[in-house]
């Protein structure tokens, strides 16, 4: 049987619950060699860890370094999420220069810009209106790297036509790499303003979580589909609408205090749980067609790489 193959697009392995760290409390080692290392037993062959500030590039660039220092397996992004934009505000001097500079210096890491975007269900960490402002200068990166976006977009139908004008603007700069809308979570109508983009969706569980979603995300074109655990979050609750459509469970400790090597933790997702996400939308997809489980996740590898690792 041939293995199945993965590219996780979304990974937050800067997370402190990697080092161990729980809610500012330090509960077991940092096991993070160890997430990896079952990763790749479990498939993974590319993880885009996910950066949403100039420093947390740079700590997924150290991990990259020390995890993965023949550059096979970790990648990262550059760019500010928009619950950080008054980082942007607070350093806009230099910010974007220190950014670019970034790039320069590991462009065979940084695969995408981002994540970046809009997101009206957080005001309370930035209005938005420096949202607005500093996703609009992000795409000043494009105009001198051809990299593809990672995108996030979350909130109102005011907050998603603020982002379909923004995008559409901005269209000049991204057509020709294009770029994902990850862990979507909108209604229909929005991921058709999606897709009417020229944009792809990004998909994890919580994208998964009601009978809603699973009926939203099976309008998704697979050649415009990507997967994602967006780890150490966003872990499919049995609880979740799609948590029966799961076939593949692993062992797993209930409290990070009762941490042990060969289990993971109760409510910390790890990019290995992307099988999960597969099985779900492989029986989703499947009354629409006749591909089997490896032909359809080799198709979204396929995007996925053609997306964010094909040269051009």
């Amino acid at each position: 049987m041939e293995e199945l193959k993965f590219i996780d697009i979304g990974s937050n392995l800067t997370d402190l619950m990697f080092q161990g760290i729980y809610n500012d409390k330090k509960q077991h080692d940092s096991d993070l060699e160890i997430v990896i290392k079952r990763a790749i037993k479990g498939g993974l062959d590319k993880i885009l860890i996910t950066a949403g500030s100039y420093q947390e590039t740079l700590e997924a660039l150290k991990i990259c370094e020390e995890l993965d220092p023949k550059c096979k397996l970790l990648f990262t992004t550059v760019g500010v999420h928009p619950t950080r934009t008054k980082d942007c505000k607070v350093h806009s001097d230099d910010y974007l220069k220190r950014m670019k500079d970034l790039i320069r210096m590991n462009s065979s890491r940084i695969k995408a810009i981002g994540e970046f975007g809009l997101d009206s269900d957080r005001l309370h960490f930035s209005s938005m209106k420096i949202q607005e402002k500093y996703f609009e200068k992000q795409f000043e990166l494009l105009e001198e790297f051809c990299l593809p976006m990672f995108l996030h977009i979350r909130g109102d139908q005011d907050c998603y036509s603020k982002f379909v004008r923004i995008i559409n603007e901005k269209k000049s700069l991204w057509i020709k790499r294009g770029g994902v809308a990850h862990s979507f979570t909108g209604n229909l109508e929005q991921l058709k303003m999606i897709l009417e983009m020229d944009l792809e969706i990004g998909v994890n569980g919580c994208s998964l979580k009601t009978q809603e979603n699973l009926n939203i995300v099976e309008n998704i074109p697979l050649d415009k589909l990507h997967i994602e655990t967006d780890s150490p979050w966003c872990d499919i609750k049995p609880t979740h609408s799609s948590y029966n459509l799961i076939e593949t469970h692993f062992p797993q400790v209930n409290k990070p205090s009762k941490w042990e090597e060969d289990k993971l933790i109760k409510g910390r997702n790890e990019p290995i749980k992307i099988i999960q996400v597969a099985e779900i939308l492989f029986k989703i997809y499947s009354n629409n067609s006749k591909l089997s489980f490896n032909q359809f996740i080799d198709e979204i590898y396929k995007n996925t790489f053609k997306m964010y690792f094909k040269a051009i």
